[in-house]
């Protein structure tokens, strides 16, 4: 029998030892506890949520390696973030544009690198689903006018899950020879070899940002709504239809994103949403 592990986490707000000033948002850890609950609903093995304090960089890579060891071929491991996006500088030269994109963790930011490296520890024939409520927005990209505005906080739109350029990189530069180093750490970066077949469901496209919110953000609210506490039966390709159509009809600016990477399983994305 199939197994499942589920991985959720959920950050508000970081430590400002490392990050300096960074705003708090308001959804993220309500985010990682419903889809916790999604998860133990459909019957994974759920690690308590990491929220705040608690999702500390090593917590978060060690509960994945932990389930890459536990996982194995027709196994299911589902990982949800929810808080800010950022970049880093790319120093190890593995990307296309200059910087590497991050999630903000609450003691460090973790890397898309060290991301894609601990994919690739997972076996041949795992599902991962990954599910990311986040900005992956920086000094690469070129912000929108709504973006600006919603960067600067008007009181009439809500706030974004992202780190100004400006911030992202005052975050580096305190903590360079950290960040440095977490790349020299992991050479392979995007060129590391994941044969597991991952799909990533993400709140918003890399020139974009992802509307925080009171109860949830605002594709964490669009899942909810349409998984409709399991009622809903397709597929992720309508599961990822669906909450585009919620999303672009609130906000025109951001677009939910589906895509794969490793072994590509037309099997998976076929099946209906968070089955084991």
């Amino acid at each position: 029998m199939a197994r499942g592990i589920s991985l959720n986490i959920g950050v508000n707000r970081v430590d400002p030892r490392h990050y300096g000033k960074i705003d708090v948002l308001q959804g993220c850890v309500l985010d990682a506890l419903d889809m916790a609950l999604i998860a133990l609903s459909e019957g994974f093995a759920t690690h308590w949520p990491l929220w705040n304090e608690r999702a500390t960089r090593d917590a978060v890579t060690t509960a994945i390696k932990r389930a890459a060891g536990q996982l194995h071929r027709g196994d299911f491991f589902l990982l949800t973030f929810s808080g800010h996006g950022g970049t880093v500088p790319d120093t190890n030269h593995d990307e296309s544009r200059e910087n590497d994109q991050t999630w903000l963790l609450y003691d460090c930011q973790l890397i898309d690198d060290e991301l894609h490296e601990l994919l690739a520890l997972f076996d041949e024939g795992v599902r991962v689903l990954v599910l990311s409520d986040s900005c992956y927005s920086g000094s690469v990209l070129s912000l929108t006018q709504r973006a600006r505005r919603l960067f600067v906080r008007e009181n009439d739109l809500p706030a974004v899950r992202a780190l100004l350029p400006h911030v992202a990189r005052r975050v580096y530069l305190r903590n360079r020879a950290c960040y440095d180093q977490v790349q020299l750490d992991h050479p392979l970066g995007r060129a590391a070899t994941v044969n597991a077949s991952v799909l990533l469901l993400s709140a918003c496209e890399d020139n974009e940002t992802a509307d925080d919110g009171p109860r949830n953000g605002r594709f964490t609210a669009a899942l909810r709504r349409v998984w409709n506490n399991g009622a809903f039966r397709d597929s992720y390709v309508k599961f990822h239809e669906e909450i585009y159509s919620i999303v672009v009809t609130q906000n025109e600016l951001q677009r939910p994103d589906r895509r794969t990477e490793g072994v590509v399983s037309a099997a998976f994305e076929l099946q209906r949403p968070f089955t084991i």
